[in-house]
């Protein structure tokens, strides 16, 4: 009986033991973390940005009276027709002898051409703004001796025909009506036989060219 009553005491006590091992406080369980809100999307569209139109070209400023270019550089002057005018590029792309059979023939003279010495004045013009500047007539250049002044023969070349290889284009409306729109052309001119020419000049009242032009220096 008394092993019996031991071995009950025992289990007793091992009972007592897990209990009181059960029954403290739980240990506390970290709480999952909380996720952050999701924002609405809007299901509504943004809208559309309108492309910006470009801002228009500022119109160039015309050459001071008396301004000097190299050939192959562009002068900006104001051609006026009438009541039409423009703002017109002249650049000045080349000076050179003529034919001098070409050029007898055009003057219908042989004796006449003898005693000049023709040149080909090309040159581009290029529409920059106006009021219908195909309307008006193109510039017209001049050559020009070591002081600037006109170094053409007196009195004015009359040409029975056009000369061949120096055409004179006019602006028409299909082909100077755009701006940027440009135009070659060509202009001859004579000096008196051994008279040196140095370059090119634009002489027109329009713009104050007259007593102090622009010139091109070869």
């Amino acid at each position: 009986m008394r092993v019996r009553i031991m071995s009950l005491g025992i289990a007793g006590v091992a009972t007592a033991g897990l209990l009181a091992g059960c029954g403290g406080e739980p240990e506390p369980v970290a709480a999952p973390p909380v996720a952050p809100p999701i924002e609405a999307v809007s299901s509504t569209p943004e809208p559309a940005v309108e492309p910006s139109t470009p801002a228009a070209a500022p119109t160039p400023v015309a050459a001071e009276p008396g301004t000097e270019f190299k050939i192959g550089e562009r002068a900006v002057v104001r051609v006026r027709s009438g009541g039409m005018f423009a703002v017109v590029g002249i650049t000045v792309t080349a000076i050179e002898p003529a034919d001098r059979d070409l050029f007898a023939q055009a003057l219908g003279s042989k004796i006449k051409a003898d005693k000049r010495d023709p040149y080909n004045v090309r040159y581009t013009i290029e529409n920059l703004g106006g009021i219908e500047p195909f309307r008006i007539l193109t510039p017209l250049l001049d050559i020009a001796g070591p002081d600037g002044a006109s170094a053409s023969a007196p009195g004015r070349l009359v040409f029975l025909r056009p000369m061949q290889g120096c055409e004179h284009v006019r602006p028409t409306e299909s082909s100077f009506a755009q701006v940027g729109a440009t135009i070659e052309t060509c202009r001859v001119r004579a000096a008196p036989k051994g008279t040196p020419v140095t370059g090119v000049r634009y002489d027109d009242a329009e713009g104050g060219y007259l007593d102090r032009p622009l010139i091109w220096n070869r």
